[in-house]
């Protein structure tokens, strides 16, 4: 994540809130996330019923998903 200030930008768009109080927040829309798997993966492994049960699996996820929202 940058410092949106110290690099000159005026404008950003982010799923996540601004960690800086004085930084205007506006929402254009609203954000989902969505949990995909291949048909062969989903052979192998039991489709997950919770967010518990990605433990066990084998996931790619989106780095910054973790900060906010």
């Amino acid at each position: 994540m940058i410092d949106m200030v110290e690099e000159g930008f005026d404008l950003a768009i982010s799923p996540f809130l601004p960690p800086d109080a004085t930084v205007v927040r506006r929402c254009l829309t609203a954000f989902s996330l969505m949990l995909c798997g291949a048909p062969a993966y989903l052979e192998r492994h039991p489709a997950p019923q919770s967010p518990a049960d990605l433990t066990g699996h084998n996931c790619l996820r989106y780095p910054s998903a973790n900060q906010g929202a």
